[in-house]
C-alpha cells in the first residue's frame, strides 16, 4: 500500500509559496504589480481570505508591497549599501597646527555623524606628507577603483595638489572645492553682504579686502564662487567707496598649495602695509580667512595702527577657532555642524550640485564664543 503525503501546512502558507515561486523568485522587473486578490484565488482554488493572508504573510517578509486602492506589488529591494569614505587631505599630524582646528573638528563631527548612522564609512589619512598630493592613496585609490566605496567626502583638498581625486570611479563630495559633482561652500555672497552692512553700520564710507583667494579671473582660482565679485556687488549696492589698490590677494608664499613651510602669521601681512600705505586709506576691511588676520593684526600693531580706532575690521573666523588675537574680534563665522549636516545629504545623490552653508557674524561679549548677530534683513 502507498503511502499518500500529506502537506500539514496552512493553505495560506501554500498560497504565499506558490506566489513567491511564481512570481517573485527569478523575477525580472521589481515593482511588477500581482493579479488581483481574486484572480489569485481563482487560480490556486482557495478563497479571497486565504489568498490575503499568504500575501500579508510576504509583506511581512519585505517581498510585496500592498497598496490599499492600487493593489500588490513586488517589493524594488533596496541596494546593499555602501561605505562612505573620509579623506582628510592632509596629514593627521597636521591637526596639531592652529590653523587646521577647523578642520580637525570639522572631521571630527563628520566621522561621528557618519558613525550614528549606521557606521557605514571608511576614513582615510595619509602619512606621507608632501609626496601625496601628486599621486593617489593607494588603500584610497584600492577601494575606489574596486566598487567598495559609492561616496567620498574630502574634508580638506586643493585641486591644484589633488587632481588625482577627480578621476576616481566615485562620488566626490568637496568642502569648499568642488570637484565637478557634490560640493558644499560657504555663502561667499551673504559673506561679503553682512560684512559690508555691518562696517557701513559703523559708520564706514571706505571699505577695503583683503583675502587669500585669487581673483576669479586668475588661473589660481578655485573653481568656487568669487569673493570678489560679491564685495564689489557688496560697496556698490551700500555706495561706499573701494579703490583698487584696496583689494589685496596675499598668500605669503605666492602659491595656492600646501607644498612649502609657512609663517601663519605673516598671510596678509604686506596686504595691510600696502593698503595703509597709500595715499587715502579706508576706514573698514574685510579680512577673509583667519590665517590672513593673523598677519593683518601683526602688521597693524607694526604700523602703530588700532584694529578699532583707526580702522574697523571683520575676521572671517571659523567657529571655535583657538587664534587668541581674534577672540577679541568681530568675526563671520562658519558654522561646523551646518557643514557637517549638508555634506552628509549628499551622500548617494547622483547629480552634481553645490550646497551653500550661511556664516554667522560674531560680536564678542562677556560670555563664552560670542554673540551671533544677523545684520540683514531676510
Amino acid at each position: 500500500m502507498n503511502k499518500v503525503m500529506i502537506s500539514r501546512k496552512a493553505p495560506y502558507e501554500l498560497v504565499k509559496e506558490a506566489v513567491l515561486q511564481k512570481y517573485i523568485l527569478n523575477r525580472k522587473d521589481a515593482g511588477t504589480r500581482l493579479p488581483s486578490d481574486r484572480t489569485l484565488a481563482a487560480e490556486f482554488q482557495v478563497n479571497i481570505a486565504t489568498v490575503a493572508k499568504g500575501l500579508t504573510a510576504l509583506a511581512m517578509e519585505g517581498l510585496i508591497e500592498r497598496k490599499v486602492g492600487s493593489g500588490t506589488y513586488i517589493k524594488v529591494s533596496e541596494p546593499t549599501k555602501q561605505l562612505v569614505g573620509v579623506f582628510l587631505g592632509a596629514p593627521s599630524l597636521s591637526y596639531s597646527r592652529p590653523e587646521m582646528v577647523f578642520y580637525a573638528r570639522l572631521d571630527q563631527l563628520l566621522q561621528q555623524t557618519l558613525h550614528n548612522r549606521e557606521g557605514n564609512f571608511l576614513h582615510y589619512a595619509d602619512s606621507r606628507i608632501q609626496e601625496y598630493w601628486k599621486t593617489p592613496m593607494p588603500t584610497l585609490q584600492a577601494d575606489a577603483e574596486t566598487g567598495k566605496l559609492s561616496d567620498l567626502i574630502v574634508v580638506r583638498a586643493n585641486p591644484s595638489n589633488f587632481d588625482w581625486l577627480q578621476k576616481l570611479p566615485v562620488n566626490v563630495i568637496g568642502y569648499g572645492v568642488d570637484y565637478g559633482r557634490g560640493c558644499v561652500d560657504v555663502d561667499l555672497e551673504l559673506f561679503s553682504r553682512q560684512s559690508v552692512e555691518y562696517l557701513v553700520k559703523k559708520g564706514c564710507k571706505r571699505i577695503a579686502l583683503i583675502t587669500k583667494l585669487p581673483p576669479k579671473e586668475s588661473s589660481r582660482a578655485l573653481s568656487r564662487s568669487s569673493l570678489h565679485e560679491a564685495f564689489r556687488a557688496a560697496v556698490q549696492e551700500r555706495s561706499v567707496e573701494c579703490r583698487p589698490g584696496w583689494v589685496q590677494v596675499d598668500d605669503f608664499d605666492n602659491t595656492i598649495s600646501d607644498n612649502e613651510p609657512m609663517n601663519s602669521e605673516m598671510f596678509g601681512y604686506s596686504a595691510f602695509q600696502a593698503i595703509w600705505n597709500q595715499p587715502v586709506r579706508p576706514d573698514g576691511v574685510v579680512i577673509h580667512f583667519d590665517i590672513v588676520g593673523l598677519g593683518v593684526i601683526r602688521a597693524a600693531r607694526a604700523l602703530g595702527v588700532d584694529l578699532n580706532r583707526d580702522i574697523r575690521a571683520i575676521f572671517s573666523a571659523n567657529l571655535g577657532c583657538d587664534w587668541p588675537p581674534l577672540e577679541d574680534k568681530v568675526r563671520m563665522a562658519f558654522p561646523i555642524k551646518e557643514s557637517v549636516n549638508s555634506l552628509v545629504k549628499l551622500v548617494g545623490d547622483k547629480q552634481a550640485q553645490k550646497t551653500f552653508v550661511r556664516p554667522m557674524l560674531v560680536e564678542p561679549d562677556s560670555g563664552p564664543g560670542g554673540m551671533a548677530i544677523d545684520f540683514l534683513t531676510p
